[in-house]
């Protein structure tokens, strides 16, 4: 009897051992349930509306100066903004006051602290690229002036763009209508491509050059706030016998 019992648990134990082998060993590739990541964050870089054509016309208002001028012959200016771009996952409901607009061919690119930015009618995003809110901050190397501190009894001269010369008599009304003239300096004048000159007035010995929005002092470039020149037209040009002015 008592062999038996043993023959029995022999049995037992030899078929546990084969339902062990039968049995499939665990996978120790089987994947585990992935960690939980946060949604990656997607940056797109968009450019505002406005194309190189529009950048014909740029109309600079300073907000705080209550000044405006054209910067359409800075093309330092003009490359930057084409280099412009915006976070659009960076939309700036706190952006605060604007400081500077920037009239583009009719439709405004509002600049605010912080270099962020809204175009026409958008809303604000932090910008990439060019840093405008920078380059404006320093576009001036004064402030607001007119052409002054010439003496009253001072030769006056001016030429026009076809090399005609007229001599001015009653030189206290013209500087009377010059020293209306409200000019701002800008920072440097190599970024501006400047329209040709249209009158060159020597008083004394000093040059005043009139391009367009624009007066060349001396070395000196101004950028023209509010000016009228049509007083100009008034007087009589002829040739010049003493090669005054030769033009530049």
């Amino acid at each position: 009897m008592q062999k038996i019992i043993i023959l029995c648990l022999v049995v037992v134990l030899l078929l546990a051992g084969c339902t062990a082998q039968l049995s499939p060993a665990p996978d120790d590739q089987t994947p585990s349930a992935p960690d939980e990541q946060a949604p990656s964050e997607i940056t797109s870089a968009q450019r505002f509306g406005y194309t190189e054509a529009d950048l014909v016309s740029v109309i600079l208002t300073d907000i705080r100066k209550e000044i405006s001028v054209n910067m359409s012959a800075n093309s330092v200016l003009k490359a930057g903004l084409m280099d412009v771009k915006y976070d659009s996952n960076d939309k700036r409901l706190d952006a605060g006051e604007a400081v500077y607009e920037l009239k583009i061919n009719g439709k405004s690119l509002y600049i605010y602290p912080e270099n962020i930015a809204s175009y026409d009618g958008s809303d604000a995003y932090a910008c990439l690229g060019f840093n405008t809110l920078a380059y404006l901050d320093g576009v001036f190397a004064g402030e607001l002036t007119q052409p002054s501190g010439f003496a009253d009894d001072a030769t006056i001269r001016v030429q026009n763009a076809r090399g005609l010369v007229a001599q001015v008599q009653d030189t206290t009304d013209f500087l009377a209508e010059l020293g209306r003239t409200k000019i701002i300096q800008v920072a440097s004048a190599t970024d501006y491509a400047v329209p040709s000159t249209e009158y060159i007035i020597a008083i004394g010995e000093d040059y005043i050059k009139i391009c367009g929005d624009y007066l060349k002092i001396g070395e000196d470039l101004y950028a023209v706030v509010d000016a009228e020149f049509s007083f100009l037209n008034e007087y009589t040009f002829s040739s010049s016998s003493d090669g005054f002015l030769p033009w530049i």
